[in-house]
């Protein structure tokens, strides 16, 4: 995709002290900021990046496992949930299942 094609929001608009892990109470405050952007993007598909960005998005607490390699929807929008970047780096033999996940994004477009 052409990079005017993508667009990158947070869950969070500030990043934690020691970028730590956001609170609930931290993703509560920030979720409309989210939701406005998302509005206003309209986005076909969305591919949270990461397990606190998927967890947010589709309203579960599972594990990355069990979120990434399908499509949900979810407020008549389409995820598909992947690795985070950070992730992918520290674990580079994940690739190869990231870009399942944005192969299986790319179908939905």
């Amino acid at each position: 995709l052409d990079r005017e094609r993508v667009a990158i929001a947070n869950v969070l608009k500030c990043r934690p002290p020691e970028n730590r892990d956001p609170t609930s109470e931290e993703k509560e405050l920030c979720t409309p900021w989210l939701d406005r952007q998302i509005e206003l993007l309209d986005p076909r598909v969305i591919v949270p990046l990461g397990r606190h960005a998927a967890m947010h998005l589709l309203g579960v607490e599972e594990p990355m496992g069990r979120m990434r390699a399908r499509v949900h929807e979810r407020k008549g929008r389409k995820l598909v949930p992947t690795f985070h970047p950070a992730f992918l780096l520290r674990s580079p033999g994940m690739k190869k299942e990231c870009l399942q996940d944005i192969q299986l994004a790319m179908k939905e477009l």
